[in-house]
């Protein structure tokens, strides 16, 4: 019976290690216009804690269509790059927040009129934009390092950092961008810009991605300590968007105006009003 019992309590050990080893994975996938690429991710933890370190690590797929075409382009690879920022998706409060206000803001004037700013780029003081996140991560590896098997060619990068003491808690996520490097200039895969996001040309290329949200515990800014797993999180709505009213269109929920709003860059907010009837008489209908 002891012995029964002690195979049981090691059985039931195992479990919980395995089901709760406190890991994220997840996988992804992209394309460039040289080919495609798919990634493999891991965090070492499912939850933001100050002071604590943690660990990722990111295995990037690339097929041979991929370096033959980037040769075909005269590029010759020296070094793969990883650059791995956090941005907080939701404050304590749930209050969703962007990393670039563009044509809409949950930074307003004391009038509640939007302010956009931010950039279209990873946020980090690398490449010059004067912010950057609680976590900023960067690693190089040379291109002989390479595990190639049949079509198949691995990229692995490992990476350690810590969360800083004084975290911002809230909801955060991850943005894991890939890039080459190639007669000392650094590009991202599709071979612009490193790092940005995809072009209104080529929409669907791109070489970045973010992770599952993650849960940041920390004292916010009254002092109080938040658990980051019971933050109730809400997304700014917009109804009528389709439809202009005087040069503006779209109407906030009240509950979210007082930090968000749109910026439509034609006019002023305004009410909007929509007509009751068609020019020639029917009764209109909108689309909410």
């Amino acid at each position: 019976m002891i012995k029964k019992l002690k195979f049981e309590l090691v059985l039931l050990f195992l479990i919980n290690c395995f089901l709760f080893s406190g890991e994220m994975k997840f996988t992804v996938s992209g394309k460039t216009n040289f080919g495609n690429w798919s990634s493999d991710s891991v965090i070492s933890v499912e939850v933001f804690n100050p002071g604590k370190d943690i660990e990722i690590s990111s295995v990037l797929i690339l097929d041979d269509d991929y370096f033959k075409k980037i040769e075909n382009a005269n590029i010759k690879i020296d070094e793969f790059v990883i650059l791995i920022t956090a941005e907080r998706t939701f404050d304590s409060n749930g209050l969703m927040h962007f990393a670039s206000d563009e044509r809409m803001s949950t930074i307003l004037t004391p009038a509640g009129l939007p302010i956009e700013g931010g950039t279209q780029s990873a946020l980090t003081k690398r490449y010059g934009y004067s912010f950057n996140t609680p976590l900023d991560l960067y690693q190089t590896v040379p291109v002989s390092s390479i595990e190639k098997k049949d079509k198949s060619n691995k990229i692995k990068f490992n990476l350690k950092g810590k969360i800083p003491d004084d975290l911002p808690p809230g909801i955060y996520r991850l943005r894991i961008d890939y890039g080459i490097f190639y007669k000392k200039n650094l590009r991202n895969l599709n071979n612009l810009y490193f790092p940005q996001r995809a072009t209104s040309t080529d929409p669907d290329c791109s070489s970045y991605f973010y992770s599952p949200v993650i849960p940041a515990n920390g004292v916010n800014i009254a002092g109080k300590k938040i658990d980051a797993t019971k933050i109730e999180k809400r997304i700014p709505w917009v109804i009528l968007y389709d439809y202009n009213s005087n040069g503006y269109k779209g109407v906030v929920a009240e509950e979210d105006k007082k930090y968000f709003n749109l910026s439509p860059r034609n006019i002023i907010q305004d009410d909007v009003i929509l007509p009751l009837y068609y020019d020639w008489g029917a009764k209109a209908s909108y689309n909410l």
